[in-house]
């Protein structure tokens, strides 16, 4: 059975699987915090129901943006999505990212998404919802796949802005740097003030030099258990350069 959302942002609306993968606080961190300042060209890898691509465009003004998901049924949801938010600046392709050349061409992006699978296959307790499943555990891609897939496409001096979990983060950076994508900016994820972050958020730019800011964190409930401020400034507003 299918939902449509309310976004809460000037009508933009999706639909969900309601026993599928529904998007999260990491894909709006994503959407709101990527820096599109100058882009006119986006691609966001994985992009499950739409999400991220409809915030991209429909909110951060993002003139031209691409979503690939190897999912079908995830894409034609997707594609329901665009279609009743009237964004014709948006498509959504149906395919497998570890081939990426076989739909868009070399260094045609300015900025590359990514919210992939945090979890190894062979590391927590995998759903029986195979849409899920995919969406958390590396089944289709891996985390090199993803680098490679946004290497391929970002053209020299763009970004890639991507979210995942705290216990990759030494691994994450690393494979970055390996890939040719030099992390510039870091932002921690707090869940409350007291707590250790459990997610990052990092921008690598395509062939950059070798300097990163670590950005201030991010703190998501107060002691009343209510969004912070912040985080509805990043939510209502978009922060991102």
């Amino acid at each position: 059975m299918r939902t449509v959302d309310d976004l809460q942002y000037n009508g933009l609306k999706i639909i969900q699987d309601r026993d599928g993968f529904r998007f999260g606080m990491d894909a709006v961190l994503l959407a709101n915090l990527a820096p599109v300042n100058g882009v006119k060209k986006a691609l966001d890898l994985g992009c499950g129901n739409g999400i991220v691509p409809i915030l991209l465009a429909g909110k951060r003004g993002v003139e031209e943006v691409f979503g690939i998901d190897i999912n079908e049924k995830e894409v034609e949801m997707a594609k329901e999505s665009v279609k009743i938010n009237g964004l014709s600046g948006v498509k959504i392709i149906a395919g497998d990212l570890r081939n990426i050349q076989d739909y868009f061409e070399y260094e045609s992006f300015d900025l590359v998404t990514a919210n992939p699978p945090y979890l190894r296959v062979q590391t927590g307790d995998m759903s029986p919802n195979p849409m899920r499943a995919a969406a958390r555990h590396e089944i289709y891609c891996t985390l090199k796949d993803v680098l490679n897939a946004a290497f391929k496409v970002l053209r020299s001096g763009g970004s890639l802005f991507m979210v995942h979990r705290t216990e990759r983060l030494a691994e994450v950076l690393g494979e970055c740097r390996n890939s040719r994508l030099e992390p510039k900016s870091l932002y921690m994820v707090y869940p409350r003030i007291n707590d250790r972050p459990n997610l990052f958020l990092v921008r690598c730019v395509k062939c950059g030099s070798p300097d990163m800011i670590v950005e201030r964190p991010i703190i998501i409930y107060n002691s009343e258990g209510n969004y912070t401020e912040e985080y509805l400034r990043i939510y209502y507003g978009g922060e991102g350069d």
